[in-house]
């Protein structure tokens, strides 16, 4: 197992932690703090920031960060994903930006797609706390 895909169910949910106003795209100027807080979470850094896809929840210091990504198998929804400074962990960080990240998607009349790693216990539980549900798993078979 590898993953789990996520998909909503629409059920009533706690409201996010951080409101959205915290929540803002991340500029090019932003790289080298989003590198230090995250390690190498993101791939393709400077491209996802020039794409307008990652965002940063701050106020007067960075508690995290999401993604939206493009889905080329279901063109209909975007992946969304986050990744919370270590610090900030367990605050509702992880869920509000997932919560806005969703938000930001149903705008744009897409569906949200968030997925976590297998063994990321604490984000599966974060979207889940979100109103998703893991009804598919990614597996990655070797030859």
């Amino acid at each position: 197992l590898q993953a789990y895909i996520f998909h909503d169910t629409k059920r009533e949910v706690e409201p996010p932690t951080y409101p959205k106003s915290m929540l803002r795209l991340a500029n090019l100027s932003d790289v080298e703090d989003i590198k230090r807080l995250s390690g190498d979470f993101f791939s393709e850094l400077y491209q996802a920031v020039s794409d307008r896809k990652i965002y940063i929840l701050e106020d007067d210091e960075i508690y995290g960060f999401g993604i939206i990504e493009v889905n080329k198998i279901h063109t209909n929804c975007r992946g969304t994903g986050m990744y919370t400074v270590e610090k900030h962990r367990q605050k509702g960080v992880g869920r509000s930006i997932i919560l806005h990240l969703k938000d930001l998607c149903e705008t744009l009349e897409y569906q949200a797609l968030p997925a976590c790693w297998y063994h990321n216990y604490n984000s599966k539980s974060a979207l889940e706390s979100c109103g998703f549900a893991a009804t598919t798993r990614l597996l990655k078979v070797e030859f």
